[in-house]
């Protein structure tokens, strides 16, 4: 009798606080793993942005130098999308570009008389702290020397900000300061 008791207790398996127990760790295993995700697929998206702006600046200054001039104060995407510049993930129409978060990206061009033939790039739709990022990365130490102004614009206005010095995280975090931004930069068709 003693003998068939035992093996009762040996078959009985997991109570339901050590199961309870297994579960929570599995979830904050779980928890851990998806904020590590959700933060390396942030860095990519920067990475991603950051990369498409180079592109669509190179792609703009070659297409400015067989041609001459810039269209300006006019919208290039359509011209930039035909003459396949602009990099095909980001190409969502015959005239529409969006960024790494959705929003739209415009290209747009602009005849500055002191400086010479400029282009704007603009992105939108972007996350705060993604912002200060794209503003780090872009207007940062390793920046574009032809790298004229970086603005924020939200609904009507635009506060340009002149690139004298490299960028820092307190001033790209004073510029995004909105919890989604459209980011201008400008740019001279030709680097100094």
């Amino acid at each position: 009798m003693l003998m068939q008791g035992k093996r009762v207790r040996q078959a009985r398996g997991f109570t339901l606080t050590e199961a309870a127990v297994v579960l929570g760790i599995i979830g904050m295993i779980l928890g851990a793993v998806w904020v590590a995700a959700g933060s390396v697929y942030d860095g990519l998206r920067n990475k991603r942005a950051n990369e498409e702006m180079l592109s669509i600046v190179q792609g703009v200054r070659s297409l400015f130098a067989s041609s001459g001039t810039t269209n300006t104060t006019n919208n290039m995407n359509a011209d930039l999308i035909k003459a396949r510049i602009i990099p095909a993930d980001m190409v969502t129409s015959t005239t529409t570009i969006s960024n790494p978060w959705g929003g739209a990206v415009d290209v747009v061009g602009q005849q500055i008389s002191a400086a010479g033939d400029a282009f704007s790039v603009s992105f939108a739709a972007v996350p705060q702290a993604a912002c200060a990022r794209v503003v780090m990365a872009v207007g940062g130490r390793s920046r574009d020397p032809g790298l004229l102004s970086v603005a924020l614009t939200t609904a009507s206005v635009n506060n340009g900000v002149p690139v004298s010095n490299e960028y820092n995280l307190a001033a790209a975090n004073t510029l995004c300061a909105n919890a989604t931004n459209t980011v201008v930069f400008t740019f001279l068709t030709r680097a100094s």
